[in-house]
């Protein structure tokens, strides 16, 4: 099966304007979202939902587009663990609301259930005279097992013997054709099983290399960036590792710096999203992906470890710009789930506070609190919390601001509010400026009061009488500029509270 390249006019798609440098990315369940809107493709949404979008995001990720696998969807009907959490999830499912993982892709066209390829390049058309782009899924490591390369190029795929399958039949499986049987993997990591709906590529094999390629160029056509599945398990050392006697010894260049550096020939401002786990962030980032998944963040968050949040925050600015910042998304638990009450609002202020790309999750916003496995086409309806609504409200028509978008972010040292009050530790303070536009981000990450001090930075438009306006509430502080830059600014703040001021000159 040849790449694909969709020829798309200069007047259909518009051309677009750099991303800010602190861009908001928003992923939506598309299957699920659909159907619960009654829309049957993307081509549907209404331009009322587009403009909401254009106000509040750059980036919009539709999750699971692609032609899903008929072999994935019994092997999911079929999966005695996931059943039992589909229950979970959704009491009352059917066979019908069970179907194939997003990523046990048989084909990379638009599946034809959500109005195929031509639905996509006109929702795309209606995204980018708003001003946004369009994400879509890559999953590099591994196809569906009926994928047709798997019976029409069986040697791009990693294979194994009938020892293999006799020793770890959940890592292998038999495929008849009709001149012979071969064994072939399924996809996997290191450390857990294969997945039983997918098949595993051999990315050391040169004529697969080539293909996936190509396969990334095609896609450059029809959207303006890919989210890559796990995209560290292609990374030499750990594909070998994983892999061992059943592939070659790896090529001397890393896949991906060789397949960035070709879908960016063709277009430049193509963007690359790893997911990426294991401290290989870095090395993904000089690889050229654009930005990486921060979960280092995000489980310490989860965790209360606020030692290891500050010392992460301190990494390279360089690094810092380009993480990916969320507190939910597809794979983990609910943010209102995991950070319950208030903490949801402390943690959500830490997390896209902080430099870098600004990651949301549909129904986030919401308080929805159930996670959806991916083999699921319905949801169980919740209602909104409207406290947590409110709250993101407000967040994104700040984060919509210049100063948040494209400003100078720095992280401010909380100081003791006095001797043997060690509470400020739990404090976090962040300074952003453009110009004269000033922001100050104050969050005590604690279920107890804190105080602190926090010393402010010099700035031409920051001195004498000034106001500390709360964007999140109704809360507004006079203060002198000169004095908190020299003694610092005092906070005695409640459990999980959080700031956000906009800091202008008091006029006279």
């Amino acid at each position: 099966m040849p790449a694909r390249r969709v020829a798309v006019s200069e007047t259909s798609i518009p051309a677009l304007q750099p991303l800010p440098l602190n861009p908001r990315l928003y992923e939506i369940n598309t299957r699920v979202w659909l159907r619960e809107n009654g829309w049957d493709s993307p081509a549907d949404i209404p331009d009322a939902v587009l403009d909401d979008w254009g106000s509040q995001f750059d980036i919009i990720w539709l999750m699971g587009v692609w032609v899903p696998s008929d072999k994935g969807r019994e092997v999911a009907r079929a999966h005695e663990g996931l059943v039992e959490e589909i229950r979970q999830a959704l009491p009352d499912v059917t066979a019908a609301d069970i179907v194939s993982s997003p990523y046990s892709i048989r084909d990379y066209r638009v599946s034809p259930l959500l109005g195929g390829d031509r639905a996509l390049e006109s929702f795309r058309a209606r995204l980018h005279h708003r001003g946004l782009r369009l994400i879509l899924d890559l999953v590099p490591n591994h196809m569906a097992i009926d994928h047709p390369w798997v019976t029409a190029h069986p040697d791009r795929f990693v294979q194994g013997t009938t020892e293999d399958i006799s020793r770890s039949p959940q890592n292998f499986f038999r495929l008849q054709s009709k001149t012979n049987v071969r064994i072939f993997a399924h996809g996997k990591d290191p450390y857990f099983d294969g997945w039983q709906d997918t098949v595993q590529i051999d990315i050391f094999n040169p004529k697969m290399r080539r293909a996936m390629i190509e396969l990334l160029i095609g896609l450059a056509g029809v959207c303006d960036g890919v989210r890559c599945d796990m995209a560290m398990l292609l990374l030499n050392d750990v594909f070998k590792r994983t892999w061992n006697t059943h592939v070659v010894e790896p090529p001397p260049v890393e896949f991906w710096k060789e397949a960035v550096a070709a879908v960016k020939m063709h277009r430049p401002d193509f963007m690359f999203l790893a997911e990426v786990y294991w401290d290989l962030e870095g090395c993904l980032q000089e690889l050229g992906f654009d930005y990486t998944y921060d979960k280092k963040l995000y489980d310490s968050l989860r965790e209360c470890a606020v030692d290891p949040v500050r010392r992460h925050l301190k990494s390279p600015l360089e690094f810092q710009s380009r993480s990916a910042r969320m507190i939910e998304n597809h794979d983990e638990k609910r943010a209102a789930n995991v950070f319950e009450g208030l903490r949801h609002q402390a943690a959500a202020m830490i997390t896209y506070s902080v430099s870098g790309l600004r990651f949301f999750h549909e129904g986030q916003m919401d308080g929805r609190r159930v996670k959806i496995p991916v083999q699921l086409a319905r949801r169980v309806q919740e209602p909104q919390d409207d406290g947590v609504s409110l709250f993101y409200i407000r967040l994104l028509t700040e984060l919509a601001e210049d100063v948040l978008l494209n400003g100078k972010w720095q992280m401010l040292d909380p100081s003791p509010a006095w001797a043997d009050n060690a509470s400020h530790e739990k404090m976090f303070g962040f300074w952003w400026q453009k110009n004269d536009d000033l922001r100050l981000v104050v969050v005590n990450y604690a279920p107890h009061p804190s105080q602190c001090y926090f010393r402010l930075p010099a700035s031409r438009s920051f001195s004498g009488p000034t106001r500390f306006a709360d964007r999140l509430s109704a809360r507004v502080y006079d203060r002198d500029a000169d004095d908190v830059r020299s003694r610092g600014m005092y906070f005695d703040m409640s459990a999980w509270d959080a700031h956000l001021f906009r800091v202008e000159p008091i006029s006279r």
